[in-house]
């Protein structure tokens, strides 16, 4: 996208990446480091001034705040969690994270599958 401003670029629909999803997928079972990489990837974008991710930002934090609370969701359900999400400002996703913090832990694993 950068490139398309000051040069010609072509595109092509073929897949570049594959990526597996499985019971043992890494950014799942580790949601504290992969939490904690996106939050210093979007403390740093925030000091840069960069201006797509000023654009973006919006659905950045989002992300943000949504990563905080499966990892929260994962460690602890507590007060502080349910804060969290009613302030979530998408309506379906307070009602997503709401019945996960209803349900046991073994449930929702299950469902991440």
């Amino acid at each position: 996208m950068k490139i398309s401003r000051y040069a010609n670029a072509k595109s092509f629909n073929d897949a570049l990446v594959y990526y597996r999803v499985h019971d043992k997928n890494f950014a799942k079972i580790n949601n504290k480091i992969f939490y904690n990489e996106y939050k210093d990837w979007f403390l740093k974008q925030s000091s840069s001034k960069n201006a797509d991710f000023e654009r973006n930002k919006k659905y950045f934090l989002l992300k943000l705040k949504k990563l905080e609370i499966i990892y929260l969701l994962y460690k602890k359900k507590n007060f502080k969690l349910l804060l969290k999400i009613i302030k979530l400002p998408n309506i379906l996703l307070k009602l997503k994270f709401l019945i996960a913090i209803l349900l046991p832990l073994k449930f929702v694993k299950y469902l991440r599958k």
